[in-house]
């Protein structure tokens, strides 16, 4: 199969998708309306959920495209800062990842000006040599 036939049925299946999830939501609703209830707000609330919500949807598609469109398609992750020194505090982060990484507990003390990450009680004890005594 070749990649337009493949993307033909990979279409073709997600048009499919769409239209059984919109005949299930409009049936359900149907469901609903039949029921003995306040009509009026009943009435007001499959109409919201049959334009409004379909609404906001084109919006976001067109809004992610429009941003496809400025950009293209993505290369690559986008690239992220992983240096922690700061927290959302402002506070100075100070720790020794590499000793955290597979620590069993992490006690954190904040002061006035810093947050010191350093392992808890029993990830010191688990890195202690076996039989000694604990302290």
């Amino acid at each position: 199969m070749t990649p337009r036939q493949r993307s033909f049925w990979h279409a073709l299946g997600q048009a499919l998708v769409v239209a059984f999830g919109w005949i299930g939501f409009v049936w359900l609703w149907w469901l609903v309306a039949q029921r003995p209830w306040e009509v009026r707000g009943l009435v007001w609330l499959i109409a919201v959920s049959l334009v409004v919500l379909p609404l906001i949807t084109l919006y976001w598609v067109g809004h992610n495209r429009s941003i496809y469109r400025r950009k293209g398609p993505r290369r690559a992750l986008a690239a992220v800062d992983e240096s922690y020194t700061r927290d959302w505090n402002g506070l100075a982060v100070q720790a020794e990842w590499v000793v955290l990484r597979h620590a069993r507990s992490i006690t954190v003390q904040v002061g006035d000006e810093v947050k010191h990450y350093q392992l808890g009680a029993a990830s010191a004890r688990a890195r202690r040599a076996p039989g000694a005594p604990d302290g």
